[in-house]
């Protein structure tokens, strides 16, 4: 531990080691987090637990630093190198894992002043590499999955449960492009690093996210989460069906429910370069949000349902709705407050459709419309 003396210069103040450490090479130090009075030092080979990995409190009291927890796998969770990535906000400490078929996070909070076990995070599909890199903050939590294209997953703690956000991946994503290889977070601002390059000219590159609250659900995923995909073409992450990109049709939100302000923003990723495609809107979800096979992808709008006008994706596969109750004609007739809207986009995927149907669906997505 080094802190700054009176002179503006940098000294060591302490030397963190643990005093519950198990096996002969814990890798103590793999990861350090520090938020005021408390750090967190991870150790992914400690052997204490239900499985391998621990994390260190140390907490600083009277001028020195002393060990106040020692954070392990609970039993019935499964975790491997527990402690490969820490994160500490107040009195909440997120703990992520290196590797594992059902990757997760585990969140400890410190309730009546002991360090207790709180919850596990998921992503929305099994992603080996999740959690990899970790960032808590307040009620936010977020952990990244960067083997390949990688994406970020961001986690939001209501009512004292923690549910999943939104799920974040690169517009220019493409193999190897590890998004989400570094993560920080300052409020509503997320910082994403991705390393991986094309080539020798591409030195990789940083991308920063405003987290606003999502005004609606994202659903009908072709991860394996719902109904299969029709020729076996599922994606790895919580998008449509793959498409000729070798990935599927990635359909977010963002902006506000507000029938009168009608500034919800439909934002459609990964779809192939410059196609044809259009957007529409249903009054209903289909099998319950799992959707049905058609082209190429899941359909996931039912009951009454309008088309959109004809969009053309731009050269990254990229194109967005804004306003659609004025966009589409006849959606201001069937929203009031309270009532759900499902939007979801169709498209055209002529020279390398998976299945051969030359037409796909992204996910869709779900609004409550409030006044």
């Amino acid at each position: 531990m080094f802190v700054r003396d009176g002179n503006g210069d940098w000294v060591e103040e302490a030397r963190l080691q643990p005093i519950s450490a198990t096996g002969n090479t814990p890798n103590f130090g793999h990861a350090v987090a520090i938020d005021d009075e408390h750090v967190v030092v991870g150790a992914p080979n400690d052997a204490e637990g239900t499985g391998l990995g621990a994390a260190f409190v140390f907490e600083r009291s009277g001028g020195s630093w002393r060990e106040t927890a020692k954070l392990i796998t609970p039993p019935g969770v499964s975790s491997h190198w527990l402690g490969r990535a820490v994160d500490v906000s107040g009195d909440s400490v997120l703990v992520g894992e290196w590797a594992g078929p059902d990757a997760s996070a585990l969140v400890f909070d410190r309730v009546g002043g002991v360090w207790t076990f709180t919850a596990e995070l998921h992503p929305p599909s099994p992603q080996p590499s999740f959690a990899r890199r970790v960032v808590i903050e307040g009620d936010r939590a977020v952990a990244s999955s960067f083997l390949g294209e990688g994406e970020v997953h961001v986690f939001e703690r209501q009512a004292g449960a923690w549910v999943l956000e939104q799920s974040l991946t690169a517009s220019d994503s493409h193999p190897g492009h590890a998004f989400g290889s570094a993560i920080d977070l300052d409020g509503d601002r997320l910082a994403v690093g991705a390393y991986g390059s094309l080539d020798q000219f591409d030195p990789g590159v940083g991308y920063v996210f405003d987290l606003v609250p999502t005004p609606g659900e994202r659903l009908c995923f072709g991860d394996g989460s719902g109904a299969a995909c029709p020729c076996g073409n599922e994606d790895t992450g919580p998008r449509g069906c793959v498409n000729g990109t070798g990935r599927g049709g990635d359909l977010n939100g963002t902006g506000t429910s507000s029938i009168a302000a009608d500034d919800l923003r439909l934002s459609l990723f990964h779809l192939p370069a410059d196609t044809l495609g259009f957007f529409a809107l249903g009054t209903t979800d289909v099998a319950g949000g799992l959707g049905a096979p058609v082209y190429d992808g899941l359909l996931c709008i039912g009951g009454t349902v309008l088309r959109g006008p004809v969009f053309q994706a731009d050269a990254a596969g990229f194109t967005e709705l804004v306003g659609p109750l004025g966009s589409i004609p006849g959606a201001a007739s069937l929203v009031e407050p309270g009532a759900a809207l499902v939007y979801q986009a169709f498209y055209r995927d002529v020279l390398t459709s998976p299945c051969g149907t030359k037409g796909n669906l992204s996910n869709a997505y779900r609004v409550v419309y409030t006044p």
